[in-house]
Order: C-alpha cells, then structure tokens, then sequence
C-alpha cells in the first residue's frame, strides 16, 4: 500500500514466493490494488518438476498474481541448446495452464550463469528462435537485459550497444499489438517447424532445421487476400492470404519470421500518463526530531516539515490535495530546484473530506519539495495526506 500511495506502482514481482503462503500475496494485493485484478503481478515460483505446482499456486493468489513459466524456460533453453534436434511442435504443450498473468521468459538473473537451469547463451543463433516464441504465446514476456545489451560491464553507457535483432523483437511486439490478438497454434506438425499466430496481428514461425527450408500453408484470422511483410528481415517478398484466409509460410534454415500486416513503420509515442503520489504526515512514517531535518512527522505551528519531493517535467502543471484527521488550517510552501526562482506557497482549511486544493506550474524539470505546517499557533500537532497529480519527464535534462 505504501509504493502504491508513494509511487503510483501499478505492478509487483514477488521474490520466492515458495517462502510464504499464497494467502498472503493475495492479502496485500486485495490491500495495495482493490477488489479487481486488471493489473500485472508475478511471483518468482521455482518448480520442483512440474508445472502445475506454478497453476495452483496462482489460482491460490485469487489470480492476483502470475509466476514465471519455469517449465516453458526450461523447454526453451531445450531448443537453444540442443543443435537442432529439439521438437519444437512440443512447444506450446508445455506452458502453464494458469496464463491469466503468466510471464514466459528465456532468462533471468538467476539462470543466465547456470544457477537455476541450464544456460542460454544469447549469441547462440537459437536463442533468436526461442525469444519468438517466448514473444508469441499467451502472457506478458520478459526481455533480459543482459541479452539485449552486448557489452554493458565497465562501458561508458554512450557506447553500451544492443543486439538488433531483440530490439527488432521488441519493436515487432509492440508495434504489431501481438497482446491485442488471441493465441493460435496454427502448426506443431513435426520436429523443426512451429507457426504461431496472434490473431490478425502477427504470424510467428521458426524453423529449428540448421540445413533446410521448412514451409506449410495455415489458416490465419486475417482477412482474404491481406498483404504480409514479414518484419524479421529473414523474408524479403511479401505475401498474401488467399481467398480463405490462408497463408504459405517458409523459413530459412535457422531462423524465425514475424508476418504483420504490410505498412507498418515508425517509432513509438506512448500517451503520457500522469502520476499520482500520496504523502502520509505522521510521527512514525518520518522525522520529527528537532535536531534532524525533520523529514515528516505530523505537522506543527510556527514551522515547515517536508512531506515528500516531486520530480515534475518541465512547464507542466501539478496539482495539490491536502487532507487531515480533522479540520485544520494549514500551509503549503513548495521548494523549487535551485535552477527556478519561484517558491509557491498556499493557505487554506483541509478536513477529513474536503481538501485544501492548490496548483502550481512547474518551470522547471526537477526536483520539488513540499513542505506544511499548521497556521493556527498553540493546536497539537495533525497528521496531513497530501495527494499530489504531475506529470514526470519523458526524457530527463537533468543528468
């Protein structure tokens, strides 16, 4: 509830989650989120052998709660390192049953050095396979930083460069929405080829053969006679359905395709999203010694206490909600960075239902500092909630 108040968070990754009982994840996701469940969770469940272990757990969680598909992983890295003798048709049998959050991956920080499961070296011309589908089946798929960032120990961070064809992968999942399409095994027929679709987005497909080609004709949720470009770079021409809405697929020996609709291009331009932060006042969440600076505690006559600090962007409003246990007059005086010259203070009433509600701009990015205290002298000190609505940089000039 905290990060969720202090942060505005919107998801969790639960640390061995074998440690403790289901029930309590459930317990503090009820708590930190609400009644629903529409937001993301995973919990690093480690299963001894069988997947089901990870489904019982999260329909325990109430779903409030994927894990990460321990027993897909271990298939995958089956298909890295296996010199193409790996049956990838067995592929989409092996993930979890329970994908309402589940999390494929190829690695992670515990399995990239061999602690847990095999390694899965990203320069291994497979592993390009087993991140499509990793990408393509049901859930929200974990990219690893240390695949996509070639040689990120002890460089300056201008020269860190990253391998193109994850950040190709990347760019393919989002920008073809593969999320907004419903999973489809369209061919799991023999050992090397495996063709997978996101209905109407995009059709995924490995081949897993070293030396040959592999092709099979699909049926697709595109429309009749739909342009295709396939956005790997391994095909050149572009296809297109026939008039049952089915598609010719080939791929060259070792290797993937992405097909999406033709014309797609650019970049991204995310909608901005505005943060909300809440920040409690009260003697056992801060400072209120007189010999510190006084970071929090409840709000006192005659003097400033720090409720939290902001980092808005640049030109752009933020707005202020004060509430307190009970009727209280209070005052606001906002720290701006030192590169800004103005300091915002409000006065007004805050109540348990009616806040004080102040706005200021903000000039510049950086640093904010809100601070209160209490008009009237001679009242006991009051716990405060300040509520604050800004909008965070989407690129920093700070630093």
């Amino acid at each position: 509830m905290w990060f969720v108040n202090q942060t505005g968070v919107d998801g969790f990754r639960f640390d061995d989650v074998k440690g403790y009982p289901p029930e309590v994840i459930a317990d503090l996701l009820y708590n930190a989120m609400g009644l629903g469940i529409e937001y993301f969770c995973v919990g690093e469940y480690i299963p001894d052998q069988f997947s089901s272990e990870q489904d019982t757990w999260a329909d325990a969680t109430l779903n409030r709660s994927g894990t990460f598909d321990y027993i897909l992983r271990d298939n995958l890295a089956g298909l890295a390192n296996s010199n193409g003798f790996f049956n990838v048709g067995n592929l989409p049998s092996v993930q979890q049953q329970n994908r309402l959050k589940t999390v494929p991956f190829v690695n992670n920080h515990d399995n990239a050095d061999g602690t847990i499961g095999p390694q899965v070296f990203p320069d291994n011309p497979r592993t390009q396979l087993a991140y499509a589908v990793a990408i393509t089946v049901d859930g929200s798929p974990q990219f690893y930083f240390e695949d996509l960032f070639q040689n990120y120990n002890n460089t300056a961070p201008a020269a860190i460069t990253t391998r193109p064809w994850m950040v190709n992968l990347v760019w393919c999942h989002q920008k073809l929405a593969f999320k907004s399409g419903n999973y489809f095994v369209r061919y799991q027929g023999d050992q090397p080829l495996l063709i997978l679709e996101r209905g109407a987005r995009a059709i995924v497909a490995i081949n897993n053969d070293g030396a040959n080609w592999h092709s099979q004709w699909v049926s697709t949720a595109f429309f009749p006679n739909t342009q295709l470009h396939d956005y790997s770079g391994s095909m050149q021409d572009d296809i297109w359905t026939n008039q049952d809405g089915w598609a010719y697929i080939a791929v060259p020996p070792c290797s993937y395709s992405v097909w999406g609709p033709a014309g797609i291009t650019g970049g991204f331009s995310p909608a901005t999203r505005r943060t909300v932060q809440q920040f409690e006042m009260a003697d056992d969440l801060g400072d209120n010694d007189p010999a510190t600076p006084q970071y929090g505690g409840y709000a006192i006559p005659g003097a400033y206490r720090v409720a939290g600090a902001i980092w808005p962007a640049a030109v752009s409003q933020v707005n202020i909600s004060v509430y307190a246990d009970g009727p209280q007059h209070v005052e606001l005086l906002i720290q701006a960075p030192a590169s800004a010259t103005a300091i915002s203070a409000f006065a007004g009433t805050a109540t348990p239902t009616v806040p004080l509600v102040a706005s200021f701009p903000a000039a510049v990015e950086g640093r904010h500092v809100l601070t209160a205290g209490l008009s009237d002298s001679g009242v006991p000190p009051a716990r405060l909630y300040l509520k604050v609505d800004y909008l965070g940089p989407a690129v920093s000039t700070a630093f």
